[in-house]
């Protein structure tokens, strides 16, 4: 079962639940306004907590795109030297001679 299945599951079972308590002749108006409430600040926790599972999963993609994405740093400083034939400044060197 996939994560969209279950929560389509879930907001199935939530509404089938609130119609089963407005239905419910048995039980008197206030303990109805209870169950009710109860009923709302469960579902309300419930989507805070999964507003937050995708806003630490987003973060955590967009970390490694990041990471990917960057130059890798050497632990050890390299030096590139660029020679030419006619460089003035340094004498000839073997892989300019080549």
């Amino acid at each position: 079962m996939t994560i969209q299945e279950r929560l389509l599951k879930n907001r199935q079972d939530y509404a089938q639940q609130v119609q089963d308590i407005r239905e419910d002749w048995t039980l008197s108006l206030a303990a109805k306004n209870a169950q009710l409430n109860d009923l709302y600040v469960e579902a309300a926790t419930h989507e805070r907590l999964v507003g937050e599972l995708r806003q630490d999963a987003q973060d955590r993609y967009d970390a490694g795109m990041r990471k990917l994405s960057s130059a890798p740093t050497p632990s050890i400083p390299l030096r590139i030297f660029i020679h030419s034939a006619t460089c003035k400044l340094c004498r000839p060197c073997p892989e300019t001679l080549r």
